[in-house]
């Protein structure tokens, strides 16, 4: 590395006047075109089915700063501690699904409220395995799939959910997630 020359030491010194009171960023997943939406918050009357914590619930809203998915990605998730065999199950479609969801035509406020009482619904039932329809978003605005999102988003933040995979083509391909929920445990 060669010697640093005076002219280095004023151009570090000039940057580092220049930057003086600048701040980093909290999160870098920000894009730069998008406009911010207003915060909106699901606030259901009904109680929750299970007595699960509703503040959880309360958050489903539209998400300001998210990455957002591609109509065609395949979306998959599974928290530590799930099996192999379990993970290529659920991606094969192995996995019975003992309901479906479809979400196609809702806006975000109620697909978040339809998305609560389902995964709500199938844990307190026991059910193991339920297949969300969130459909690809092709005719979302700057084809990026607000309702694939925002659920890619949501079942990653809910306790109850262990993995979940794109669905197989003949259950809805990448316009479909595979779930798979905790067991309940006896109270």
């Amino acid at each position: 590395m060669p010697p640093k020359t005076p002219e280095d030491e004023n151009d570090s010194k000039s940057f580092s006047e220049m930057i003086k009171g600048v701040k980093p960023l909290s999160q870098d997943k920000i894009d730069p075109d998008a406009t911010p939406k207003p915060k909106a918050s699901l606030k259901s009357n009904d109680p929750p089915l299970s007595g699960a914590d509703s503040a959880q619930w309360q958050s489903l809203g539209e998400l300001e700063y998210v990455t957002p998915a591609s109509p065609d990605e395949v979306l998959s998730f599974v928290r530590g501690g799930i099996q192999d065999k379990l993970k290529a199950k659920l991606k094969k479609g192995l996995i019975p699904f003992e309901s479906k969801i479809d979400l196609h035509g809702a806006t975000v406020k109620q697909a978040g409220k339809e998305l609560q009482h389902a995964i709500e619904y199938a844990y307190s039932s026991g059910q193991r395995c339920i297949l969300v329809v969130h459909g690809r978003g092709k005719g979302s605005f700057d084809n990026k799939p607000a309702l694939k999102t925002h659920v890619n988003y949501w079942l990653r933040e809910l306790p109850q959910v262990l993995a979940f995979h794109s669905a197989q083509a003949k259950h809805g391909g990448v316009g479909a997630l595979y779930v798979l929920l905790k067991r309940q445990r006896d109270k």
